[in-house]
C-alpha cells in the first residue's frame, strides 16, 4: 500500500523546493483555438502481460485505461516453439490465442509475434534451427502454412496484424547474418500475402530507429523496393539506449524515417511503435511523457515488458501487482493510465514541447481543461501557456480554479491507489493566455492540471 507520508516533501503545481535541479524554465503550451477530435489513446496498448486463463485480470483494469492494441506469441513457455516440432508449438499457439482472445473482447487490435511461436524468443542458441538455414526453407514454410491454417480454425482473423520478426537487428532474436533476415523477410511477406492476405503485414520491428547510417536500415529499405515487399504498417521500438542517449522521442524518429522514405522512393503508410519505453521509463512521469509524444504524431504504440517467465504472461506490463491470495491492485503507472484513458475525454487539444524537450504535456477539453504531463526523467520548474481562453468560453482575462493532481510511483508493482490531490488554486490570466507555474521535484511522478471555472 502506498502510504501519502512519503509525499510531504514533494513540491509541484504551485510550489518550490530547494532540492529541485536548478534549470531554466521552459514552458510547453496548450491552444484552445485548435481542438482536434476525440480521443484515440494512442499510447494504450502493450506487450504480453496478458494470462493465458482468460478472465483472470477483472475487466476494468482493461476498460479503464481504454486498452485498444496487444502483441503477443506464447514466448517463455516450457514448449520451445516450432523449431523444436510440432508439438513444442501447439502450447505457443494456445497462449496467443488466448491472449488474441483477450484483446478482442475489449475490442482491442492484435500482433502475432511469428519469432515467438517460431520459439527465437531470447532463450534459442547458434545451434537451433533458423529459417533458410543451408538455404532450406521448407520447415519455415511449412510453419507458415501451419499458423495461419490454425488461426483461421480458431476464428483469429479479425484485427490481426502480422511481426515478421521481432528486432532483428537486435541481436538477442536473430542468430544468423543480415542477408538472411532479408531473404527470410521477402519470402515470408510474399507467403503471407497468399495465404493470410485479410492480415496486417507489420515491419521491419527494429530495435533501433530509422538511421540512414544504420545498414539494417538501410538493407531492408532497400531490399523492400526492390522486391516491392512494402508492409502495411512501418514499425519499430523506442527504447533509449544505456546510459540515456536518445532513442525514445518519437518526433525525431518520426522525422528521420519521412526522410529515408524520400530517399528510397517508398510510399507513406501508417506507423506503430509497438514496443516504447526502457525499464528506467516505465514510470509515471515517462509514461505522461510518451502519451503526450504520441498523441502529437497520432501514432499507435505499446508498452514494453522487461520480465521474463511466468510473470511475461501477467501484470498487464507491469502496470498491475497481486496479492499472495491472487487479487491484483493498481501500481502507479496504471492510475495515469487510467486518467488517460477514462478522465481525458472531450476534444483532444493542440499542445508543445518545452524547448528543452523533456517538459510535455497532453489536453483535452470536455467540462474542463486536462492537461496531463511531465518533465520526463527530469526535475526542474517549468510553466504550462494556455492559450486561448476564450475560445473554451472564458473571457480574455480574468481568474480561474487549476486543480493539480500528482501520480507517484511506488517501485515496481508497487500500490498506488490513485493520484494525490494537491487542491485548488485561483490563478489570474491576461491576453487570452493563463499561465501555470509547474516545479516538479520529483522525476518519477507525472502531473494533471484542470481548469474551471470558479463558481
Amino acid at each position: 500500500m502506498f502510504s501519502h507520508l512519503l509525499v510531504v516533501t514533494w513540491a509541484v503545481g504551485l510550489g518550490l523546493a530547494s532540492s529541485i535541479e536548478k534549470r531554466q524554465s521552459q514552458t510547453a503550451t496548450v491552444n484552445l483555438s485548435h481542438m482536434q477530435g476525440a480521443p484515440q489513446h494512442f499510447a494504450s496498448g502493450f506487450l504480453y502481460g496478458i494470462p493465458d486463463t482468460p478472465n483472470q485480470i477483472p475487466s476494468h483494469f482493461y476498460t479503464e485505461i481504454a486498452f485498444n492494441y496487444g502483441r503477443a506469441g506464447g514466448a517463455q513457455l516450457p514448449a520451445k516453439g516450432y523449431m523444436n516440432g510440432l508439438e513444442e508449438y501447439k502450447p505457443r499457439f494456445a497462449s496467443m490465442l488466448s491472449n488474441y482472445h483477450t484483446c478482442r473482447e475489449f475490442g482491442a487490435e492484435f500482433i502475432v509475434l511469428l519469432h515467438d511461436l517460431w520459439g527465437a524468443d531470447g532463450s534459442e542458441s547458434q545451434s537451433d534451427l533458423f529459417p533458410g538455414d543451408n538455404d532450406d526453407w521448407s520447415t519455415w514454410d511449412n510453419f507458415l502454412n501451419q499458423v495461419v491454417s490454425d488461426m483461421r480454425a480458431n476464428n483469429m482473423t479479425a484485427a490481426v496484424k502480422i511481426d515478421i520478426w521481432n528486432e532483428a537487428d537486435g541481436g538477442g532474436f536473430w542468430l544468423r547474418d543480415r542477408s538472411q533476415f532479408m531473404a527470410m523477410y521477402a519470402r515470408t511477406h510474399n507467403t503471407l500475402r497468399n495465404i493470410f492476405p485479410e492480415a496486417q503485414i507489420f515491419g521491419p520491428t527494429f530495435t533501433g530507429q530509422p538511421d540512414p547510417n544504420n545498414v539494417w536500415w538501410t538493407d531492408w529499405l532497400s531490399m523492400i523496393a526492390s522486391n516491392n515487399v512494402v508492409p502495411d504498417v512501418y514499425c519499430w521500438h523506442l527504447i533509449r539506449q544505456p546510459g540515456g542517449s536518445s532513442g525514445d522521442d518519437i518526433t525525431f524518429s518520426r522525422g528521420v524515417f519521412e526522410q529515408v522514405l524520400q530517399q528510397f522512393g517508398l510510399p507513406s503508410r501508417p506507423i506503430n511503435i509497438d514496443e516504447y519505453g526502457s525499464p528506467e521509463e516505465q514510470v509515471p512521469a515517462s509514461s505522461a511523457w510518451f502519451m503526450a509524444r504520441f498523441e502529437r504524431n497520432n501514432i499507435h504504440s505499446l508498452r514494453s515488458v522487461w520480465t521474463g517467465g511466468p510473470s511475461l504472461h501477467d501484470f498487464m506490463t507491469d502496470l498491475l501487482g497481486k496479492t499472495g491470495d491472487g487479487a491484483y491492485f493498481p501500481a502507479g503507472e496504471w492510475q495515469v493510465y487510467r486518467y488517460y484513458g477514462t478522465n481525458m475525454t472531450g476534444n483532444r487539444v493542440e499542445t508543445s514541447p518545452s524547448a528543452d524537450g523533456f517538459f510535455d504535456v497532453y489536453a483535452t477539453a470536455s467540462d474542463r481543461v486536462r492537461i496531463l504531463g511531465s518533465a520526463h526523467t527530469q526535475t526542474g520548474s517549468y510553466t504550462v501557456n494556455v492559450d486561448g481562453m476564450a475560445d473554451f468560453g472564458f473571457d480574455t482575462h480574468g481568474t480561474v480554479n487549476v486543480q493539480t493532481r500528482e501520480f507517484p510511483y511506488a517501485g515496481l508493482r508497487g500500490e498506488v491507489d490513485g493520484p494525490i490531490d494537491h487542491g485548488v488554486s485561483q490563478i489570474s490570466f491576461d491576453n487570452n493566455q493563463l499561465v501555470i507555474p509547474a516545479t516538479i521535484s520529483v522525476n518519477t511522478s507525472a502531473y494533471a492540471w484542470e481548469v474551471f471555472r470558479i463558481e
